[in-house]
């Protein structure tokens, strides 16, 4: 992979019938150094593609999850419509399912950061916790190409210090454009095995993908293809058996 920043291109393959080895080279502005941005108003703007990020579709909504002996609810640009114990401005609220006592976990912010492909948002200035310290949520969305732009659903909320809060948020909405490689005559689509929550390995006749997720959230894509020397006809070269 080799980072063009400006436009978008197919991959070129290379393909030797003697080592049965094919490579292949794909000039892409992913490839790109991490991107980094602030956005006012609830919107951000990825530096890189240029693609803006509009979390206002998802205002005026609360979007809950439930972990053990606790019920998480957020809320996007505009506060919780039920606010968090008496608080009105509050974005992110705690309560306990088994006394129903709610604890305001941070007020809403419309700032956003866009980080290497993940908005985050940081909700603070929350209730005082029993040693003083303020609660507060860091939100950090993340793609998932099986839900719409208007979805959300909250995975892995979890406490990372004293009072203060981590919870990932997948969505359609963060997604950039998928890219299709085609041959002239085939085309493999390998944008469906993208694994957002996960890793896992799949083969396909004379194809072997490998979709393994690295540094958090982020997806890398490896792809090893076991060729056998089977070429297409205008795909590549003739077709010869037994190698």
């Amino acid at each position: 992979f080799i980072c063009e920043a400006g436009s978008e291109s197919l991959p070129t393959i290379t393909a030797d019938e003697e080592s049965c080895l094919a490579t292949v080279e794909w000039r892409t502005l992913h490839a790109c150094p991490a991107a980094f941005a602030i956005g006012q108003n609830c919107s951000v703007t990825n530096p890189v593609t240029g693609i803006t990020y509009d979390l206002w579709k998802l205002s005026n909504r609360d979007y809950s999850a439930t972990v053990k002996e606790h019920t998480y609810t957020y809320a996007f640009c505009t506060p919780l419509l039920t606010p968090c114990n008496g608080v009105s401005t509050a974005g992110s609220c705690q309560g306990s399912t088994v006394t129903n006592e709610k604890k305001d976990n941070g007020h809403v912010n419309t700032t956003l950061t866009y980080s290497n492909g993940v908005i985050i948002l940081n909700y603070r200035n929350g209730a005082t916790c029993s040693r003083g310290d303020i609660r507060e949520t860091t939100i950090k969305m993340i793609c998932d190409h099986s839900l719409s732009d208007v979805e959300v659903e909250f995975d892995q909320i979890e406490e990372t210090s004293h009072c203060v809060y981590e919870a990932f948020a997948f969505s359609g909405l963060p997604c950039d454009k998928e890219v299709l490689s085609k041959c002239e005559v085939a085309g493999y689509d390998i944008s469906a095995l993208a694994l957002t929550r996960g890793n896992y390995y799949a083969s396909h006749n004379n194809f072997t993908f490998t979709i393994k997720r690295v540094s958090g959230p982020q997806l890398s894509l490896s792809l090893l293809l076991q060729h056998r020397c089977l070429y297409e006809t205008r795909c590549g070269s003739r077709n010869q058996s037994g190698r």
